[in-house]
């Protein structure tokens, strides 16, 4: 979300979104890679389940930080 139209809860509303669609059809989960700083991307997705499952080293190439690779369960595996 560009930053001019954050904390207004449009990426919650797109991920709500999303889940609601991908919801339609099993899977095993969700992964997502995110800036290893970006710490309030970070707690929205921990808000939602994800947790961190992994590091990947020197992921972005603008500045060569890390990423870190979060996982959430489907609903389909925890039912």
């Amino acid at each position: 979300v560009h930053p001019d139209f954050q904390r207004r809860y449009i990426a919650t509303e797109l991920l709500e979104y999303f889940f609601d669609l991908s919801g339609r059809e099993p899977h095993r989960g969700y992964s997502l890679e995110v800036r290893k700083s970006n710490r309030g991307a970070i707690k929205m997705y921990e808000c939602f389940g994800f947790i961190c499952s992994g590091i990947r080293k020197e992921y972005y190439s603008d500045n060569g930080e890390d990423a870190l690779i979060m996982w959430r369960d489907s609903e389909d595996m925890l039912a």
